[in-house]
């Protein structure tokens, strides 16, 4: 093992296959991103015929920290579908950084009539986040442990579930990365 720590890299919020599943048609992904020069990145998404179906400018700033970025309303994304998606860091050519680009794959799925029902008859967010990720459904199952942390800081069981999560990907090293309000869609 290098001695370089993640906490250098920028790094994907995902299973270790790099496929994030959603049930939504406009999902949420999360990076960590370290202290970089970078002051902006681009982000593009490819169906699964190369096609690019969007591509935005994100402003960075707060940096480092665990950053989102959601698609807008003028993308769906379809049930059962693969998109390629990379997130590359802008850099001036006097200050090259490694790993300055990360990619993966998003896939829409459905959920089953029984998912449905027990995330109907969970009262608590973090039990739909517990059912989502039995489902193996990560991007919701992210997205609510996000906010939770968000809103809630200090929950030890908020917490802990975050750092279960990651820990379950083997990011155990970003698990204490603060959540950034930094990156917002340059139009």
């Amino acid at each position: 093992m290098s001695g370089v720590s993640l906490s250098s890299h920028l790094t994907v919020l995902s299973p270790q296959n790099n496929i994030v599943t959603t049930v939504s048609d406009q999902p949420t992904l999360y990076w960590y991103i370290p202290k970089t020069e970078a002051k902006s990145a681009d982000f593009v998404v490819y169906d699964p015929e190369g096609q690019l179906v969007y591509q935005t400018k994100v402003a960075l700033e707060g940096i480092p920290g665990v950053v989102k970025l959601s698609l807008p309303r003028t993308v769906e994304l379809k049930m059962g579908q693969e998109y390629d998606w990379t997130l590359a860091l802008d850099q001036s050519p006097e200050n090259e950084e490694q790993n300055r680009s990360v990619g993966g794959k998003i896939k829409r799925t459905a959920l089953t009539a029984t998912q449905k029902a027990q995330l109907a008859a969970a009262r608590q967010p973090l039990q739909q986040a517990e059912i989502y990720a039995e489902a193996g459904i990560w991007q919701e199952t992210i997205s609510i442990l996000a906010q939770l942390r968000h809103d809630r800081p200090s929950d030890r069981n908020i917490n802990a579930a975050w750092k279960e999560l990651l820990e379950s990907v083997e990011l155990k090293e970003i698990a204490n990365a603060p959540l950034i309000e930094c990156c917002r869609v340059d139009k």
